[in-house]
């Protein structure tokens, strides 16, 4: 094979994703895990220990995050389906009433984190991601294996 056509092959086997940061372009190639390699993509569960202030995230998606506040939708969208998975995010102030003492500990006292909430997975196949603060309050993220449509 000539080395061009195996430069065409390795680019047509990567993700790029693009996005505009601060009035820049950004641009990250990615290289999706193979759906069917023996070694499933998908994260595999972890035990979700909480720190003092109610937060945890799997140590993959920390990996990957590497201590950004943000990451752009078609990075993150990217990093999901090399992995195999889809999300959902539970916001507290949505699963929450005014009443419950994590709505109170975190809107009504200030106290960050999310002590106190303990959401629920919405089936046996969702596994959690993250639960940890954000500007708006706390959320949950899910994941499970993605489902064809």
């Amino acid at each position: 094979m000539h080395p061009s056509e195996q430069r065409t092959k390795a680019l047509h086997d990567l993700i790029e994703v693009q996005w505009v940061s601060e009035g820049k372009p950004i641009r990250r190639t990615i290289k999706p895990l193979s759906i069917t390699n023996s070694e499933s993509p998908m994260l595999k569960p972890e035990t979700v220990t909480r720190d003092p202030y109610g937060d945890w995230t799997h140590s993959v998606l920390e990996a990957f995050v590497g201590g950004r506040e943000l990451i752009p939708g078609p990075e993150w969208k990217a990093w999901c389906q090399s992995h195999g998975i889809e999300t959902l995010r539970v916001e507290m102030e949505m699963e929450l009433d005014e009443t419950h003492p994590a709505w109170i500990r975190h809107f009504d006292d200030g106290e960050p984190g999310s002590v106190g909430w303990n959401p629920e997975s919405p089936s046996e196949d969702w596994h959690m991601l993250s639960i940890h603060d954000t500007e708006d309050g706390p959320v949950v993220v899910w994941y499970r294996e993605h489902q064809e449509a």
